[in-house]
């Protein structure tokens, strides 16, 4: 396993095998307190993938975010399948300053679906894609230089998701 990698165990006789299913109705999330193997430490970029399959068109399923409150996000990953069914990949490049992307695949209902999102420093750009379709791109219009270091690392919360994910990896 590499830093920063989670991997699923679940029961083999569970519907998606090794997946981690969530129930918005329970409250079912997975979260980390903070650590740096899920930050865009400075000086480095950042790629985010993982599979997920959503379960209902409820808007906002959060896939996966580092962050605190609505003041204190570094970045998250979410698909509003009650509008127009893309991962949007929001990144905080400052404490005054954010971007986010869509690519221009969507996201099926009941559909395994392969999400990466990228944060480039150099090019001060962030991406978006899925299933190895066209990368959204976006500039982030200033330095990269916000790591929220006191920002838990989580799956699935705020708002809950009602689906899976699996081989998540940072």
């Amino acid at each position: 396993m590499l830093p920063g990698e989670i991997v699923f165990t679940r029961i083999p006789s569970a519907a998606n095998s090794l997946a981690a299913d969530f129930v918005s109705a329970n409250a079912e999330y997975l979260s980390h307190a903070n650590n740096g193997a899920f930050s865009a430490l400075s000086g480095e970029d950042l790629t985010i993938g993982f599979w997920a399959n959503v379960d209902s068109a409820s808007s906002n399923n959060v896939g996966a975010a580092k962050w605190l409150s609505a003041a204190n996000i570094e970045w998250y990953i979410y698909a509003s399948l009650g509008s127009n069914s893309k991962p949007l990949f929001y990144f905080a490049y400052s404490s005054t300053g954010y971007t986010s992307i869509a690519p221009p695949d969507a996201l099926s209902d009941g559909t395994w679906h392969y999400i990466i999102c990228e944060m480039d420093r150099a090019g001060a750009e962030i991406h978006c894609s899925v299933d190895n379709g066209t990368r959204g791109t976006a500039s982030t219009a200033g330095a990269i230089d916000k790591v929220n270091t006191y920002a838990a690392f989580e799956i699935a919360k705020n708002p809950y998701m009602n689906g899976s994910v699996d081989e998540f990896a940072i």
